[in-house]
């Protein structure tokens, strides 16, 4: 049972409307040249479809009526890069350059569906609520129309270069630039539209062109006391433009509009010092670092608000919306490889603290960062019992999070702090065939997730119950 007293099976979809359709076909094309020893020049070229498109039955309405996200959003990329090796020496110092350009276009065609409920009838002329749990037989709602929400295509231009200097056997340096020039032109659709000044509106608020040339660095010291142990210390910049989430909608989810086209990309620099050791005769790679991670014009708990027909210009400002600053401090362990030569384990445990440090809001400051477990942990185990059979499982943990687009929203609500562990049994049948058991949240805990950004309409997702599944692998 969930906390609302709801059997945790329960299913809220609805026979002949809710589906589930995605496909991805995508190519890659490589070509390597070594011209000479020292020199080596590589081009990728990726052309890809993509095309996500379903609608779905939530209990977002919930105990009122239900809810139906749904998209219909075909994509296609065009990518290439070129990219050049290069090793030399200067005096006693070794270099190896990688310089390169990239180029890509991505163009995404998003879509919406209009759905009424059963028979044609609101909830106003129903007068009554549905019956919940819903019966997924009983007053099943119907797609009424598709329409376009807006047409997007994202072009992006970037340069790079980077030096790793040998200064000796103990001392390396390493440094780099890059430049993107990003490009986002969209232009809006009817959505579903009752009047042809609401249209218009519609098409105006999906309507933007954004382009912003941005810059980003990193710089780092690493220092190998013994052969099997490095240590090292690294600073990097980056920045992301509005406009970068590719299938956001709205203002207020961080997608392109309108009102945002002069917002400034968002700013972050971090630093990190950490320490790397290969143990157990170099077959396991042990990690710790520490980190300090700045983020400056991030999103905030307000929510920029596009023009209305009741509200043409609203009273919030989108630049002050994206006056949010905050900083992550953590620490993080990890483990990666073999104890023995049966015996595997993957994993590690990352603890942070984060803090809003500017925000529109002044009661936002201070607080915790939203939709960010402070604690999480988890560590794969497998043993090789024979050449061909192997036994495993898995413990993961994750910490509790908050709702909120930047701090923790004002109701503090937020999802608990959880333990799931997975088993699993592979055998290799032939090499080219194996097969799998799987058992997944063995201890059938009750957990959540994901939990929706807003206030005070805060809800959160139900992760799966226990589960089994036999898997059959070929490989060719």
């Amino acid at each position: 049972m969930t906390e609302l007293g709801i059997p945790r099976n329960t299913w809220v979809g609805m026979a002949g409307l809710d589906f589930y359709k995605e496909q991805a076909d995508i190519g890659t094309a490589t070509v390597v040249a070594k011209l000479t020893d020292a020199l080596t020049l590589t081009n990728k070229t990726r052309v890809g479809e993509s095309r996500v498109n379903y609608v779905a039955t939530s209990m977002e309405g919930y105990p009122f009526d239900v809810h139906h996200p749904n998209r219909d959003q075909p994509a296609e990329l065009y990518a290439n890069q070129t990219e050049l090796n290069l090793k030399f020496s200067t005096g006693t110092f070794q270099h190896d350059v990688v310089a390169g350009l990239e180029l890509s276009r991505e163009a995404i065609q998003r879509s919406g569906y209009l759905l009424t409920p059963g028979n044609g009838a609101t909830l106003a002329i129903r007068g009554t609520f549905r019956p919940f749990p819903p019966n997924p037989y009983g007053m099943t709602d119907q797609i009424v129309a598709e329409s376009k929400i807006y047409d997007a295509t994202i072009d992006t231009i970037a340069g790079y270069v980077e030096d790793t200097v040998h200064l000796s056997k103990e001392w390396i340096v390493n440094g780099g630039i890059r430049v993107d020039d990003f490009t986002r032109d969209q232009v809006g659709g009817p959505g579903f539209a009752s009047a042809t000044t609401t249209t218009a509106l519609n098409i105006s608020n999906n309507t933007a062109k954004v382009h912003d040339d941005l810059l980003s660095w990193h710089a780092g010291l690493v220092y190998k006391p013994m052969q099997i142990a490095s240590i090292y210390a690294a600073y990097a910049t980056s920045e992301s433009p509005v406009g970068s989430e590719l299938d956001a909608t709205g203002a207020q989810y961080n997608g392109l509009s309108t009102i945002l086209v002069d917002v400034p990309p968002q700013e972050a620099r971090a630093v990190e010092v950490g320490t790397k050791w290969e143990l157990f005769n170099k077959r396991l790679l042990a990690t710790a670092a520490i980190f300090q991670t700045d983020v400056d014009h991030a999103r905030t708990n307000s929510a920029p608000a596009a023009p209305t027909i009741a509200i043409p210009n609203p009273t919030i400002n989108p630049a002050t919306a994206f006056m949010g600053k905050y900083r992550v401090q953590g620490i993080e362990l990890s483990a990666a490889g073999n104890i023995t030569k049966a015996w595997s384990v993957f994993g590690g445990i990352t603890l942070l603290d984060t803090v809003v440090l500017g925000s529109d809001n002044p009661q936002d400051i201070g607080r915790r960062l939203a939709n960010i477990p402070l604690t999480q942990f988890s560590l794969l185990s497998k043993y090789q019992l024979t050449d061909d059979l192997a036994v495993g499982g898995t413990a993961t943990y994750g910490g509790e999070i908050y709702g909120g687009h930047l701090a923790a929203n004002a109701g503090n609500n937020h999802t608990v702090d959880w333990w799931r562990f997975d088993a699993f049994v592979e055998y290799e049948l032939t090499k080219n065939v194996e097969l799998e058991l799987s058992g997944l949240n063995l201890t059938n805990e009750l957990y959540y997730d994901a939990i929706y950004q807003a206030f005070p309409t805060t809800f959160a997702f139900v992760a799966p119950g226990r589960a089994g599944y036999a898997t059959v692998k070929f490989k060719y």
